[in-house]
């Protein structure tokens, strides 16, 4: 229902029913193939005034990774923020000092 309805969203006209025979059809196909697990990176975006969220995900976590996630947030707010807060940002900073070090 929720596939159907997002896809009602995006212009789709045709019946719930329609898109019901192809999941089944599609999970009857596949449901004997071996799955693998694969581990994602995630890039949380969240504006501090109206608390629009933007998440992309990588499979690895690298420094590439974050700048094309930069890029395509602010494309997504349409613009930059003045201010920015990260948490935890390990790809971003190497070592964090403690006191006056």
């Amino acid at each position: 229902m929720r596939l159907f309805e997002g896809l009602v969203d995006e212009g789709y006209t045709g019946a719930y029913d329609s898109i019901r025979r192809f999941v089944k059809q599609w999970k009857a196909s596949y449901k004997n193939t071996p799955s693998l697990k694969q581990a994602i990176k995630a890039a949380h975006f969240r504006l501090a005034c109206s608390r629009k969220m933007f998440v992309v995900a990588y499979l690895r976590e690298a420094q590439e990774m974050v700048m094309d996630a930069h890029d395509k947030a602010f494309a997504f707010y349409g613009g930059v923020t003045l201010q920015m807060i990260y948490d935890n940002p390990k790809t971003i900073v190497d070592t964090v000092f403690v006191g006056k070090g």
